[in-house]
């Protein structure tokens, strides 16, 4: 079941049918972005694991508070 989102403008966007290029993706100096459709089986087994939550968790909320500007 995917999930699907409306745009401003009224579309409705299916997740698994929006495609981007990896190579349209610029990463700072020593940071390397992996395309997680390909690299999916390699990273399923850590999402359980209790340390790597709160990472991401802790992580996630700093991007999108920096985001917001607060």
């Amino acid at each position: 079941m995917s999930k699907e989102y409306k745009n401003p403008k009224g579309k409705v966007i299916a997740l698994n049918t929006v495609k981007r290029p990896a190579s349209a993706i610029k990463a700072p100096h020593g940071i390397h972005y992996y395309d997680l459709r390909k690299k999916w089986r390699k990273v399923k087994p850590h999402l359980g694991d209790p340390e790597l939550n709160n990472v991401l968790v802790r992580d996630m909320n700093k991007f999108t508070q920096g985001r917001r500007g607060d």
